[in-house]
């Protein structure tokens, strides 16, 4: 079960800001719990709807699969990043866009084409024209 704030560490840790026995201070927590709020409400725009209720608490475990977890840690890395002044580098960038690759994958709908009744002996009428 991973935590709000043990994906917070492990982006940090993931683009360099803490080392491996650190833990971010209060408002690092704090502003990070934002951020993953912020990148989790986005990604429903791209099709990923995780049906995400805000994450309220550093505490709050994340609801998602174990196999949603990697795509979240590096993507956190990368939203984060910046705020830190980190330039990342081409293989926290290649695993965050392989991981939001596979996620889109994952929650990609195929909707069926459908169309209007009424538009049937138009069709009829064209077979063999197109």
């Amino acid at each position: 079960m991973t935590t709000a704030r043990d994906m917070i560490t492990r982006s940090l840790r993931a683009i360099g800001v803490l080392h491996s026995t650190e833990t971010p201070s209060a408002d690092e927590a704090l502003d990070g719990l934002s951020a993953l709020n912020d990148m989790l409400n986005s990604w429903i725009y791209t099709g990923i709807d995780l049906e995400h209720a805000t994450i309220e608490s550093l505490n709050d475990v994340l609801p998602y699969p174990d196999d949603h977890m990697g795509p979240i840690r590096w993507n956190l890395a990368v939203r984060l990043a910046p705020d830190y002044g980190v330039e990342l580098t081409a293989a926290v960038v290649a695993l965050a866009k392989e991981g939001f690759d596979q996620m889109l994958r994952a929650y990609m709908r195929n909707d069926e084409l459908s169309f209007d009744g009424a538009l049937s002996s138009v069709f009829a009428a064209n077979r063999g024209r197109i």
